[in-house]
């Protein structure tokens, strides 16, 4: 019997829908998977080279070549953000109220530690996300707790990582545009999705995470590392407003007197090669980030592992991207104390181990 009028017969559907005899939409995944939080066969079925063969921004090679840092977002570049279902339904719905809920509750206390965090987190982050023009901000607070709970539930890994890979990639889209656009009003905004955007850059390629991408990678690691120097270039001329505005108190640091033991040890180590390896401009640059971060209160470790790559040069970032070999010695002594941290951030999962054996490859 022919199909009916005004009806398409889906040949190309998910075998879920075949199973059910409902028609499919043949979305990425498919609408039905996605309100069933199912695996969806279509997305399953279509191989990582097919994946990245749509991509315009950077896709490693097998000789690297140095990036030309004219897009810092290219790390969300991956098969994982392109998994991109249709417009939100009452269901997801529900699901991002849920994760609004994990973020405001839960994920804000597993994130970077500072003064006024509480309530900026639970308040004034949540606030401005909902001003009008400001959509990225909450596509980025609801990536960023997706991806919490994809790692929290293993067993509901697929739903939760779907739905982040989804909230980052209208992040990303709303972000280019206001960036293109920055001013003394949107620059908190901007600043705001600025700063959770290199959690969730290391949460994607987390082990586990995104898992047709295997373990992280010094490739991912270099993307992430163009992220961070990209943003900070952008923010960098606004940060006076941003001081006086609703998140000032993220760029207020405090001070301590104790030092990082850990810090401490690689600094004196540090400065040991770079005076028998001169000039070494990677050494002498994480020698000052790590200087200023032993000044400095709350997570100084952390600092060092987020902020390491706004103290280069673009030579410098050119030599690691191709390699070479001072690049390499220099990176060694940043996973140490990346090793350190690790453990105590759930988005960091798994990137020690894998850089490191990424940099044992290039010997």
């Amino acid at each position: 019997m022919p199909p009916r009028l005004g009806f398409r017969k889906s040949r190309n559907g998910c075998l879920k829908c075949k199973e059910r005899r409902v028609k499919c939409d043949e979305q990425l995944p498919c609408s039905a998977c996605v309100r069933h939080g199912i695996e969806c066969s279509l997305v399953a079925s279509r191989s990582q080279s097919e994946m990245r063969g749509d991509l315009s921004m950077v896709s490693p090679s097998e000789s690297p070549q140095p990036p030309l840092e004219s897009d810092p977002f290219s790390v969300f570049d991956s098969s994982a953000a392109k998994l991109h279902g249709q417009e939100p339904d009452v269901v997801q719905w529900r699901v991002d109220l849920e994760l609004m809920h994990h973020l405001t509750s839960v994920t804000w206390n597993t994130l970077p530690k500072g003064p006024g965090r509480q309530e900026i987190w639970q308040v004034a982050l949540p606030r401005l996300a909902l001003e009008q023009g400001n959509e990225f901000v909450l596509h980025q607070l609801l990536a960023v707790a997706a991806y919490h709970m994809a790692f929290l539930y293993p067993d509901d890994h697929v739903r939760h990582a779907v739905r982040a890979s989804q909230h980052q990639d209208s992040a990303i889209q709303g972000l280019r545009t206001a960036v293109a656009n920055i001013n003394e009003n949107n620059c908190h905004a901007i600043f705001a999705t600025a700063s959770i955007l290199t959690i969730s850059a290391f949460a994607s390629h987390s082990t586990g995470m995104a898992q047709d991408l295997g373990p992280p990678t010094l490739d991912s690691l270099i993307e992430v590392f163009s992220l961070v120097r990209g943003v900070h270039r952008i923010l960098n001329s606004w940060e006076d407003y941003i001081f006086r505005g609703p998140l000032g108190q993220l760029l207020d640091l405090g001070s301590h007197d104790s030092e990082s033991p850990l810090l401490s040890t690689v600094l004196r180590e540090l400065e040991e090669f770079a005076a028998s390896n001169s000039p070494h401009f990677g050494a002498h640059s994480l020698i000052t980030c790590i200087k200023f971060a032993n000044l400095k209160g709350y997570d100084s470790e952390l600092r060092v592992v987020n902020m390491w790559a706004t103290y280069w040069s673009h030579e410098f970032f050119n030599s690691l991207c191709t390699r070479e070999v001072p690049a390499m010695e220099a990176l060694n002594y940043y996973v140490r104390i990346f090793e350190a941290v690790e453990s105590n951030h759930w988005y960091l999962n798994g990137w020690s181990s894998g850089v490191r054996r990424d940099i044992e490859m290039t010997k």
